[in-house]
């Protein structure tokens, strides 16, 4: 596929982004080795770049997927666009939810950081993205029960 489709996709899956987001990702967002996310309802947050992305960013200007949708590319054709290069049964927001796991499992099962970098405005949204960790649960809880020996 296209460079600029397989960027695209980079975007949604190492950096959590929506259709939306990756259509409005502008080189003047790069901010040192962050990129300034533009989500929902106007909001804006910070989202580390990892080194690849940061190559392909650095130094752009202007939007990164030009268009006719304000000057990017619109939604549906991100949309479209990475969805041709997807496996079956994968999407673009699938790819968000990839990316959530991964952060989730990652920070040590920090809900916090990984609606942070999701760009979520309750925990409540960011909970349905990431599973519960059975074994770190059985193994947390087992750990916390050697604090009480005797109660057994």
């Amino acid at each position: 596929g296209d460079p600029r489709d397989r960027l695209m996709v980079q975007l949604a899956l190492l950096c959590g982004l929506r259709v939306h987001e990756v259509a409005r990702v502008h080189g003047g967002d790069v901010e040192g080795d962050q990129l300034r996310v533009h989500g929902k309802r106007g909001r804006v947050r910070v989202v580390p770049l990892p080194p690849a992305l940061l190559l392909a960013l650095r130094g752009r200007s202007g939007f990164v997927f030009p268009g006719q949708d304000g000057g990017h590319l619109s939604p549906a054709t991100v949309q479209k666009k990475i969805g041709r290069l997807m496996p079956e049964g994968w999407t673009p927001h699938t790819l968000r939810h990839a990316a959530a796991e991964a952060v989730y499992e990652e920070s040590g099962c920090d809900l916090f950081a990984t609606q942070a970098f999701l760009g979520h405005s309750k925990p409540e949204t960011t909970r349905r993205y990431v599973p519960v960790q059975r074994k770190r649960l059985r193994r947390a809880v087992l750990e916390a029960a050697r604090r009480w020996p005797d109660a057994g």
